[in-house]
């Protein structure tokens, strides 16, 4: 594992968990003008949410797609990945881990809590169905650049 890597998801993830509520613009900015690279910066901003949000489900996980697309809407392209495949989602995995058990269970929640992928999950068992009992489709996401 990079320790660059490492560092950034790490950065990314203190950044969702502190009391300052970061806009992905602004913490996006903040990154870059540390030093880290700008595709990498999108890739943890977008990978970091789901990896915490997976964690805290895992005891009753959803069904989960391998891959993830990516999508420009203006210039009407797209790619697809595999999530296990990327080595900043497996950072922020190891991150996530880490956190579940380590760390004050509030700060591991604001970041898992930035998932969109838990947010759908969470309204979706508001009657009281298990998430296990779902299948959800592959994340798309509109950040990431396509390289």
């Amino acid at each position: 594992m990079q320790t660059s890597n490492r560092n950034l998801v790490r950065r990314v993830a203190e950044s969702l968990a502190s009391d300052t509520s970061f806009e992905d613009d602004e913490l996006s900015s903040a990154l870059r003008a540390e030093g880290f690279a700008g595709a990498d910066v999108e890739r943890a901003i977008a990978f970091v949410p789901i990896a915490f949000g997976r964690r805290y489900l895992a005891a009753d996980a959803p069904e989960y797609q391998a891959g993830f697309e990516i999508r420009d809407l203006e210039a009407r392209r797209s790619k697809s990945g595999v999530l296990a495949e990327e080595p900043l989602y497996r950072a922020a995995e190891e991150e996530a881990a880490a956190w579940h058990t380590g760390r004050a269970q509030e700060e591991f929640l604001r970041v898992a809590l930035r998932s969109a992928e838990l947010d759908v999950v969470l309204q979706l068992t508001q009657d009281g169905s298990r998430p296990s009992d779902l299948v959800l489709t592959e994340p798309v996401f509109l950040r990431i650049p396509i390289e």
